[in-house]
């Protein structure tokens, strides 16, 4: 399930600290308007490969209104559709899943490296996080076609310094937009 390790997280709420309200719906749900993104602060894009135009305006929309997208990818994800359908929605078009894990090559799993520290998703985290992030493992992620004239700035980086969690304001509103280009479950480890 691709929401089991990011619900759990999102549970972590600190003493004092109201909970967070989670409400996981489909895409044919958030699609058809079904579900109701007006009252929603962030929308968490997991792994989605059935993509329509449909959905593509909520988020839109969504994102009009000033609010927040995070997109997670993972081995539903195709790329080009993706691209055609939510592409100026993302802080940079992706590309290919790349292999970075190769047993046959000889080659390991991918920590997180780079933190940019002064990003605000960062800030009150202490050493704990950075050794936390450098202790995960990525076998598989999806390049990014990375180029100027974006609004994007790197979160995370991998060991090889390709990116692993960017945020990107878009043109169509004051909203923000983060993509990680793993998936937040095992699928991609």
């Amino acid at each position: 399930d691709e929401l089991f390790f990011l619900e759990k997280a999102l549970e972590a709420v600190p003493a004092g600290q109201p909970p967070i309200e989670l409400t996981i719906a489909t895409v044919d749900e958030v699609a058809s308007g079904a579900t109701g993104l007006e009252a929603m602060d962030v929308v968490v894009v997991a792994n989605v490969g059935q993509l329509s135009e449909g959905l593509a305006q909520r988020l839109t929309t969504h994102l009009q209104a000033g609010r927040g997208l995070l997109f997670t990818l993972g081995d539903e994800v195709d790329f080009e559709t993706t691209n055609r359908l939510l592409g100026k929605l993302l802080p940079h078009p992706l590309r290919g899943l790349h292999l970075a894990a190769d047993p046959v090559a000889g080659t390991p799993p991918l920590g997180i490296h780079d933190l940019d520290l002064d990003h605000p998703i960062l800030q009150g985290f202490d050493l704990a996080l950075e050794e936390s992030l450098g202790g995960s493992r990525t076998a598989r992620y999806f390049n990014l076609e990375v180029g100027v004239g974006t609004r994007a700035r790197s979160i995370l980086r991998f060991d090889n310094g390709a990116p692993a969690l960017v945020e990107g304001r878009m043109d169509v509103g004051e909203g923000r937009t983060m993509l990680l280009t793993t998936s937040v479950d095992l699928g991609l480890t």
